[in-house]
C-alpha cells in the first residue's frame, strides 16, 4: 500500500494499492491480511483479540476503507468469527472451515457435566471438536490422558472429531468424519 497520496501501480506481478484513508496500525494490518488470505486474516484477528492488542470494532472500522478492493469479501467471514476466546491458529482456520459448511462452532466450550473444556462444539449439537496441533501430546502420558478424556466425553454422550492441520488439508475427509459424528450423536439422543 502506498505511504503517498499517489494512485496505485502495478508492474510485474507487484501490485502498490493506493494508500487507505485509515491509521497505520495492527487493526489495519489484519484487514488488510483478509483481504488476500481470510485464513490467516482470522488467525492474526483471533490472536489479537486474544491478547487484548485490537477490538473487533476497531478492525471493523477499519475495514471500511477498504472497500473497493480485491478481497474485500474476505472481511466479511473474519470479522463475523473473530473470537477472543480462540487459543491458536489451528483453531481460527477450523472455524472457518466449519464456517463454510455452515456448522458454526462456540469456541472453548465447557462440556456440561464434566470438568472439560473443548475446543469447540457444532453449534446446536453434541458434537465437540479438538483441534489437535502436533506438541498437544509432546508430555509424557498425554495421549493417554487424551484418550481417558474423550472415552469421559462419550459417556456423558457427547461425540467428538479431532482436527488437524493434515485433515484440514483434505476437506473431504473432515468433512465425512463429522457428518458421521453428527449421524451419531443424532442417533444417541434419538435412543
Amino acid at each position: 500500500m502506498r505511504t503517498d497520496e499517489q494512485g496505485p501501480r502495478t508492474r510485474s506481478g507487484l501490485v502498490i494499492h493506493a494508500r487507505v484513508q485509515a491509521q497505520p496500525g495492527l487493526a489495519l494490518a489484519i484487514a488488510q491480511t483478509a483481504l488476500t488470505c481470510p485464513v490467516s486474516g482470522l488467525m492474526a484477528f483471533d490472536a489479537a483479540l486474544h491478547a487484548e492488542r485490537v477490538t473487533a470494532a476497531e478492525v471493523a472500522a477499519v475495514a471500511k476503507s477498504l472497500a473497493g478492493l480485491p478481497g474485500f469479501a474476505h472481511l466479511t467471514p473474519v470479522l463475523r468469527l473473530g473470537d477472543a476466546r480462540r487459543e491458536s491458529p489451528l483453531e481460527s482456520r477450523t472455524a472457518l472451515t466449519y464456517d463454510g459448511w455452515n456448522l458454526p462452532l462456540d469456541p472453548q466450550f465447557m462440556v456440561p457435566g464434566t470438568r472439560f473444556r473443548a475446543d469447540g462444539r457444532i453449534v446446536g449439537t453434541a458434537v465437540l471438536v479438538e483441534s489437535d496441533g502436533e506438541g498437544k501430546y509432546d508430555d509424557p502420558g498425554a495421549g493417554f490422558r487424551e484418550k481417558v478424556r474423550e472415552d469421559d466425553l462419550r459417556t456423558h454422550g457427547w461425540e467428538v472429531v479431532r482436527v488437524t492441520s493434515d485433515l484440514l488439508d483434505r476437506p473431504a475427509m473432515l468433512l465425512a468424519r463429522t457428518r458421521t459424528a453428527l449421524r451419531l450423536a443424532e442417533r444417541r439422543r434419538a435412543a
